[in-house]
This record gives C-alpha cells, structure tokens and sequence, in this order.
C-alpha cells in the first residue's frame, strides 16, 4: 500500500512542477482534452524528442460492451476486453525492455473536475522512445 502511495505522490508532485511553473497568471487558463490518437505534430515532437527512457500514463475508461475497429460482435464488457489485451501486451512489454510500473483502479479525483472518472490507470516504464 505504501508503494501505490509513494508512485501516487510523485506522479502528482511531477504533474504540478510540470504544468505549474509559477509564471502563470490569474487570466491564463489551460486546457486539457482527452485523446487517443496523437496529431501529426504531437508524433513529430515525440520522434525529435532525446532518446531516453520515459513514463507513459494510461488513462483508461471502459465501455460497457466491448467494441472491435473490425465490427466483430462479442458479448465482453468492455473490462473484460482490456483483461485480455493487457494480458497479451505483457509479452510485447518485455520484448522491447518496457516495464509495469504501476496499474490501479481509479475511485476518486483529488484534485481539479473531470466530466467522468477514469476506471483504471497504468505507468509503464519505455527504455527509449524507440522502444
């Protein structure tokens, strides 16, 4: 338990010194939108980016019925789609030197509004943005 709360705090702490540098003002308003896929700029800007190890946040929201790009029909929830998938990328984490870091249940906002909470989130660990 301590470990989730130490991963927790850091990633927060790292949050507010990288949004909140201190030279905003009270007129200055920034906004954040959910995505899933990346702009053209924002995989050119990873690509030029240094090659060094990073963290990547998932922030995930399940559907109630899983859904397929193919149109295929299932009877999953959407949890239980992810259940499997996550079990499969496991295999493809290893091969590339990323590693889990941390995976939980989302129950609660500590601070700031979102419209809805996230179900799960999870921090894995990239050895290189190459990876």
């Amino acid at each position: 338990m301590k470990k989730y709360f130490f991963v927790t705090a850091i990633l927060l702490i790292g949050f507010f010194l990288f949004f909140f540098d201190g030279n905003s003002n009270n007129n200055e308003e920034k906004i954040f939108k959910n995505a899933v896929t990346p702009s053209p700029v924002q995989v050119a800007g990873f690509a030029l980016g240094e090659d060094v190890p990073f963290l990547a946040v998932n922030l995930i929201k399940f559907k109630e019925k899983a859904e397929y790009a193919d149109g295929r029909e299932t009877d999953l929830t959407g949890r239980e789609a992810y259940a499997i998938y996550s079990d499969e990328v496991l295999g493809h984490l290893a091969k590339v030197g990323a590693k889990p870091i941390f995976g939980g249940e989302v129950n609660r906002l500590i601070l700031g509004e979102v419209e809805e909470l996230w179900d799960v989130v999870a921090v894995v660990r990239y050895p290189s943005r190459k990876a």
